[in-house]
């Protein structure tokens, strides 16, 4: 569902969040990674602080998680997600034509050479991106581990009913 925006700088603050939620999601995970990383070539280091790193780990899993479920989420239908912002977008494009692009970007020391090129999005990718982000299927599973286990604890899951839950979150991690 699209979100209503008057303006460019309505547009940019969306633009903004989202990018914000997926590049925070990246720098969890990769230094989630990287801690994983440093244990295997450093165990005894990290065994003298056992739970700093038990509780260090979850909370990192848990930022990256939380942060790409919210990219995904169609929960609600005005919140801020990808779909949202893509079918703003396509419903919004006169705000990429250069008059408006450059009126967006005014602020940006690079908006002239960012500005010499077409900048309004092709239609039938922005149908593709859309139709990606509802229906691919590691977004269909992160959303079912969102709504099973990351936003809330399904009964299912904690009994053991929900084999689908099962498998590891982290193969969500294309969408990164």
């Amino acid at each position: 569902m699209k979100i209503n925006v008057k303006t460019g700088d309505e547009l940019n603050r969306l633009l903004d969040n989202l990018q914000q939620e997926i590049v925070y999601a990246n720098i969890y995970y990769r230094l989630y990674w990287d801690l994983n990383d440093a244990l295997r070539s450093h165990p005894e280091e990290f065994a003298q602080s056992n739970t700093f790193w038990v509780l260090t780990f979850d909370a990192l899993q848990d930022a990256w998680l939380i942060r790409l479920c919210r990219v995904f989420d169609t929960q609600c239908n005005n919140n801020l997600n990808l779909v949202n912002l893509l079918e703003t977008i396509k419903e919004n494009l006169h705000f990429f034509n250069e008059q408006n692009f450059r009126e967006r970007l005014k602020d940006n020391a690079f908006v002239n050479s960012l500005a010499e090129c077409d900048r309004v999005p092709d239609q039938a990718q922005l149908d593709k991106d859309i139709e990606f982000a509802k229906a691919d299927p590691l977004v269909e599973k992160l959303r079912i581990w969102r709504n099973n286990i990351v936003a809330h604890k399904g009964s299912k899951f904690v009994l053991g009913k929900a084999p689908q839950l099962s498998e590891d979150p982290l193969e969500c991690i294309p969408l990164l």
